[in-house]
């Protein structure tokens, strides 16, 4: 009787241990998920930040009468 109820304990304790590391892997699952959100947020800011940056690389580029004029543009209109 002894015997068999070292075996049953032993198997709540693989038990236990099973779900503990299923919890673990839903843990570093949703982690996973959420750095990959993440990373997407920060490509598309990236992308943006690049257009902004060529943007402002043409205007270096082009005349300053233009560039001027452009601001002369958008503040009256």
């Amino acid at each position: 009787m002894l015997e068999h109820f070292a075996q049953m304990q032993a198997v709540c304790e693989q038990v236990n241990s099973a779900k503990s590391i299923e919890r673990e892997y839903h843990a570093l699952k949703s982690k996973v998920s959420d750095d990959g959100v993440l990373d997407k947020s920060l490509e598309a800011k990236l992308v943006q930040w690049q257009a902004k940056g060529r943007f402002l690389f043409s205007l270096l580029s082009t005349p300053m009468n233009l560039y001027i004029e452009i601001n002369h543009f958008d503040l009256k209109g």
